[in-house]
């Protein structure tokens, strides 16, 4: 049994495949899989406590139960958020294990991921003979590191923007996840609040509405179509949300480090 998705569910034959890395496959001598519920126990003896797990989509049946997951460990629960762990690793060897720290916001379940600015990320191969060391060295990082985030998440919410920085902000945090931005029909869209709860100005505000507005794809973009007559049509359409885990992990670091920028006036550096 384990939480997956926030709820309290049997966890599948092909989850545990997953989590168990069953038909990892040493491609040399070197080679030392790291199984995905060791690293969880590991993490469990710290304390923590697995709150999801998801995995990558495939359309390789051979894959099913062999692909690059995702599960969320928390480590506490404070201010309406919860403070988390993130472990992606593979079963197909296409990935490191890889440990984020970051947070979710539960008025809008916004899993947010912190950049190496704030708490370095942990990258591990799969040929190191001792990974627990490695993640307990990043544990006791992390825990020594929590006081820090706390103080830069007050002083988010304590750094009030003005319509010029929203508009700056929003217009940065579109070209982290659109290759053509001259595409994007309104980027303040992405400034629009979706509830009562997010109205304000205070800087961790906005980098959660701008981050929900575009990982749910709530603006919208040009488009180009072949006409039955061969002519380019062009047409308008909402943007794609960002459903594929490791895309949605990078554009969230990468916003992180952005909001960053924000807090320590470089953002227009």
């Amino acid at each position: 049994m384990g939480f997956i998705k926030g709820y309290y569910v049997r966890i599948t034959s092909t989850q545990k495949a997953i989590l168990e890395n069953s038909d990892f496959k040493a491609t040399s001598t070197k080679y030392r899989p790291i199984k995905t519920i060791d690293v969880i126990n590991r993490f469990k003896s710290h304390g923590l406590k697995v709150s999801s797990m998801e995995e990558s989509r495939t359309r390789d049946v051979n894959k099913q139960d062999k692909v690059r997951h995702f599960v969320r460990m928390t480590i506490d629960e404070q201010q309406g958020i919860k403070r988390e762990v993130v472990i992606m690793n593979s079963s197909d060897s296409t990935t490191s294990l890889r440990l984020h720290a970051g947070v979710l916001r539960l008025v809008c379940n916004n899993g947010l991921i912190f950049s190496d600015d704030l708490i370095p990320a942990e990258k591990i191969k799969h040929t190191h003979h001792n990974p627990f060391t490695r993640i307990d060295e990043f544990v006791d990082r992390l825990l020594k590191a929590l006081d820090e985030e706390q103080q830069v998440r007050e002083a988010m919410m304590s750094k009030m923007l003005s319509q010029n920085d929203i508009a700056h902000f929003a217009r940065k945090a579109i070209k982290l996840a659109e290759k053509d931005y001259s595409k994007v029909l309104d980027p303040l869209a992405v400034t629009i609040v979706q509830r009562p709860e997010d109205l304000g100005k205070d800087l961790w505000v906005v980098y959660n509405v701008i981050q929900e507005n575009i990982m749910q794809g709530n603006y919208r973009k040009s488009r180009e179509r072949l006409t039955e007559d061969g002519d380019i049509q062009e047409y308008f359409s909402s943007a794609h949300k960002i459903t594929d885990k490791s895309r949605a992990m990078q554009f969230n670091i990468a916003l992180h480090a952005l909001a960053m920028e924000v807090l320590h006036n470089r953002m227009y550096s």
